[in-house]
């Protein structure tokens, strides 16, 4: 088996293995009924962002086989995008690095509280992070129109998965009260998710850039 093989092969049993795990807790949502179901929608962008994330991380590691997901063309260029200077924070992490550490945080906040008392309050914690992430959307779309004059495919999908969450959280953000419980207990699932995601995601990342750096380099 080629190399380009061989990395397709470790894709296709990452994403089964996130796949599997996700379509459980999508099924034992469904199942539950009642609340719970108003999470579906928001638990499949959230799926959605951090694939397109994921995907733009190998982007950031030149794996060969990233082209097949966001392919070049006279208007379109995702590596030209990937290795601008906005497709770094403060030029130390990749944007889609942190796109990776928002999915998949929040999809730990909402799996560890899809069935407990605090699903609401944790639900409006996740649309206030949304809100958060909007202007950079803008940012971003003004910053491939007018500066590179490229766009990048899987971007402006992960771009548009920000605006669809907060259709989704409106009603939560807006539409319903909520009493805010800002402690420690009420708290302690968002730090879980988002720590746990934070301190896994270097060695995770360390552990793709060994799998495939080699296979950059001689690409």
């Amino acid at each position: 088996m080629t190399d380009t093989g061989v990395s397709r092969l470790r894709f296709l049993v990452s994403a089964a293995v996130l796949g599997a795990i996700f379509g459980f807790f999508f099924i034992r949502l469904y199942l539950q009924g009642d609340n719970e179901r108003l999470c579906l929608l928001i638990l499949l962008l959230k799926g959605v962002g951090l694939i397109a994330s994921w995907l733009l991380v190998l982007g950031t590691m030149r794996v060969p086989f990233f082209k097949r997901f966001c392919p070049t063309g006279s208007r379109f260029d995702c590596q030209r995008v990937i290795d601008s200077p906005a497709g770094k924070v403060f030029n130390l992490i990749h944007a889609a690095d942190l796109g990776v550490l928002y999915f998949g945080g929040s999809l730990l906040v909402l799996i560890f509280t899809a069935f407990s008392r605090d699903f609401y309050f944790q639900v409006v914690l996740l649309g206030g992070f949304n809100l958060m992430t909007l202007p950079y959307t803008v940012f971003s779309v003004m910053y491939q129109a007018l500066k590179v004059r490229k766009w990048c495919a899987l971007c402006l999908i992960v771009q548009a998965v920000f605006w669809l969450e907060f259709w989704q959280f409106y009603p939560f953000l807006f539409g319903n009260r909520v009493l805010l419980d800002v402690s420690l207990p009420g708290l302690t699932p968002s730090i879980l998710g988002f720590g746990l995601i934070l301190g896994i995601w270097p060695l995770l990342r360390h552990l793709l850039e060994k799998a495939y750096v080699g296979e950059a380099q001689i690409d």
